[in-house]
């Protein structure tokens, strides 16, 4: 298939997606952003400059960079729906989100809307999708969410930090790897412990790029108090099944249920068996919920 005739499917594609955009003029910035994609080696101006779109579910604009894996983000999310599937599943009630590899902020405006009382931790560690990020938080939810700029892991250690893939698959290696950062990365509990929080974690969501393999074969401190946990894994480094191992070798009782094909990287969601015997180890100067107002 030649380029220009895949580039008009593509384009075609978008054109369909106009009923998911507010206006005529975002579905332009829709279809400017793929014209920047396709011919990355052009001199199209814009490119990584950043724009405001409307969808058409949400009364305030996203905030996107032109030309970068921004608008990827936001085809799984808002017009894939990757994420739609928590929505119509009996999760409990969500009074704890904590967001591992938030990226630009696309999922935490799906928890801001989907989870009006729960309080938003998000965990991403480039500064320059952070910086996305903190635009796409409302003004009315700025005090829903707190953002924390780091690299998570399984334990904390020096880790190299590496940019040279596109904005949503930045990832972390225990090797030197030429031009990467030296980062030192936090684990989930000294981010918890940091809002002294010490309570059940009504939905875990993890996107963080291979990370996730060492998180989980040293989530034994902090597995039982999960309630709902949403974890891309990356095959065939890591798959369910070595997952499902570290789950019960860290003393978790989950339910694993893939929702995304094992065909490359596969979301999966798991499920507490066992929630009501969730622990709230609540003592001195420690929350039970998260609370940042006091």
């Amino acid at each position: 298939m030649s380029t220009m005739l895949r580039f008009s499917k593509m384009l075609w594609g978008r054109w369909k997606q106009k009923k998911n955009v507010f206006s005529f003029r975002d579905w332009l910035v829709l279809a400017y952003d793929l014209i920047l994609r396709e011919f990355p080696e052009s001199r199209l101006p814009y490119r990584g400059r950043l724009t405001s779109l409307r969808l058409a579910q949400y009364k305030c604009p996203l905030s996107a960079r032109f030309g970068t894996s921004d608008f990827l983000v936001l085809d799984e999310l808002f017009f894939r729906k990757e994420y739609d599937f928590l929505f119509q599943t009996n999760l409990g009630e969500v009074r704890t989100i904590v967001d591992l590899g938030a990226n630009c902020g696309f999922s935490i405006r799906l928890w801001l809307r989907h989870f009006p009382n729960a309080r938003i931790v998000a965990v991403e560690p480039d500064e320059g999708n952070v910086a996305v990020l903190r635009r796409n938080i409302p003004d009315v939810a700025q005090q829903r969410v707190r953002i924390v700029e780091a690299c998570v892991a399984g334990t904390s250690k020096d880790v190299y930090f590496d940019r040279r893939s596109d904005e949503w698959c930045f990832s972390i290696s225990d090797t030197p790897i030429p031009g990467a950062q030296l980062v030192r990365t936090k684990t989930l509990l000294e981010i918890l412990d940091s809002f002294a929080f010490n309570g059940p974690i009504d939905l875990l969501k993890c996107d963080i790029e291979g990370a996730e393999s060492d998180l989980f074969r040293n989530s034994a401190p902090w597995l039982k108090r999960a309630r709902n946990i949403v974890v891309e894994v990356h095959p065939p480094q890591y798959d369910s099944e070595r997952l499902a191992e570290d789950l019960e070798r860290a003393g978790g009782n989950f339910s694993i249920t893939p929702i995304t094909p094992d065909s490359g990287n596969q979301i999966l969601f798991l499920q507490q068996r066992d929630s009501c015997n969730i622990p709230h180890l609540v003592g001195s100067g420690i929350r039970p919920e998260l609370d940042w107002n006091e």
